[in-house]
């Protein structure tokens, strides 16, 4: 609980970057979905629609 405290001290901004090294053999990897496609409206299977009943006016 102390020593990686310390270490990111010492460090600074380093302990935030990564070596160029590593970055390159690491995969992408996208968390939040930025790289994704637009959204594609999901396949529904096909129903007959109906048409919708309208209500009649009632006389008072």
């Amino acid at each position: 609980m102390t020593l990686v405290p310390a270490a990111m001290a010492l460090l600074g901004r380093r302990a935030w970057s990564m070596p160029r090294r590593l970055d390159r053999l690491l995969p992408g990897v996208d968390i939040e979905g930025a790289r994704l496609p637009a959204a594609v409206p999901a396949a529904t299977p096909h129903v007959e629609k109906k048409t919708p009943h309208r209500k009649t006016a009632t006389r008072v």
